[in-house]
C-alpha cells in the first residue's frame, strides 16, 4: 500500500500539466495549417486523378482543363489554399524562433506539421511545375496544339509520354 502511494505521488511530480504550458505556436495557426493542408490536398488529389484516370479514359488532355470548366470554385479555393500553404510555412519560423526567445515550448505536433506541410509543399511545387511544362510544350508554336486557347487540333491523340522527351 505504501509502495503504491510513493508511486503516484512521483507520478504526480513527474506529470507535465499541459494546461500550463505556453506553446510558441498558437493553436489557432495550428489548427489554420492543417485547414489549409486539407483544401491544397484535395486539389492536387484530383490534379492526380485527372492526370491518370482521365487521361486513361479520354486519351491526352491539358491538365487542370476539367476541373477548370466543371468545379470552377474547386479550383479557385484549392489554389487559394495551396498559396496559403506556402504563407503558412514562411510564417512558421518567425513564430517558432519568437517563441524559442521568450522560452516557450514548442510541441512535437507543431514540428510534424511543418514536416509534413514541407513535404506536400514540395510535391505540389513539382506537380505545378510539370502542369506549366507540359503547358508550355502543347503551346509551342509548330506543334499540333499551337492554337489561341492551347487545344490539340490533332484527330488522334498520341501518349503524353511520347510527345514529351
Amino acid at each position: 500500500m505504501r509502495v503504491r502511494q510513493a508511486c503516484q505521488v512521483r507520478h504526480q511530480r513527474t506529470m507535465i500539466d499541459d494546461s500550463r504550458i505556453k506553446h510558441a505556436i498558437p493553436s489557432w495557426f495550428r489548427f489554420l495549417g492543417w485547414i489549409v493542408f486539407a483544401g491544397s490536398a484535395l486539389l492536387f488529389l484530383r490534379l492526380i486523378y485527372e492526370e491518370t484516370i482521365l487521361t486513361w479514359q479520354n486519351g491526352p488532355q491539358l491538365l487542370l482543363f476539367s476541373i477548370a470548366h466543371i468545379h470552377g470554385t474547386f479550383l479557385a479555393v484549392g489554389g487559394l489554399a495551396t498559396l496559403l500553404v506556402y504563407v503558412w510555412l514562411a510564417s512558421f519560423p518567425g513564430l517558432a524562433t519568437h517563441g524559442m526567445l521568450r522560452k516557450r515550448h514548442i510541441g512535437a505536433a507543431a514540428w510534424v506539421q511543418c514536416g509534413v506541410l514541407i513535404v506536400f509543399a514540395l510535391f505540389a511545387l513539382r506537380s505545378l511545375s510539370s502542369v506549366a511544362m507540359v503547358h508550355a510544350r502543347s503551346s509551342w508554336p509548330g506543334s499540333a496544339c499551337s492554337n489561341a486557347n492551347g487545344l490539340c487540333s490533332r484527330r488522334k491523340p498520341t501518349l503524353l509520354s511520347k510527345s514529351l522527351p
